[in-house]
């Protein structure tokens, strides 16, 4: 089985042999980079979001840890070892100052 995905937010999976689409499923944001781990496919997407796909029929699993947000903007790559995935992408993180007011002595 090998999976891609097109332009048009479509995850496709394909038999290595024939080269035959043997499944098609939606997905909700463009894909850049897809991984098998163990037991799932990970799609990482251009709204930043890891989703986790049933390999057997593309379709993202519904449990409720289906997807995280990896960053605020598009993933620009996605690693996967043993139980463990790694992202780089762009994102902003806020942070928040509390000053002091200064005082003489």
């Amino acid at each position: 089985m090998l999976a891609t995905a097109t332009n048009g937010s479509e995850l496709l999976l394909l038999n290595t042999l024939t080269g035959g689409i043997v499944r098609q499923a939606p997905v909700a944001s463009v894909v850049t980079h897809l991984q098998f781990s163990h037991s799932n496919l990970l799609s990482a997407s251009t709204d930043g979001y890891i989703r986790i796909h049933d390999p057997r029929t593309g379709i993202r699993r519904e449990n409720g840890e289906s997807s995280v947000q990896a960053h605020s903007s598009g993933v620009q790559d996605l690693q996967v070892t043993g139980h463990f995935f790694f992202t780089t992408g762009w994102s902003l993180r806020f942070i928040s100052l509390h000053f002091r007011p200064f005082t003489r002595q």
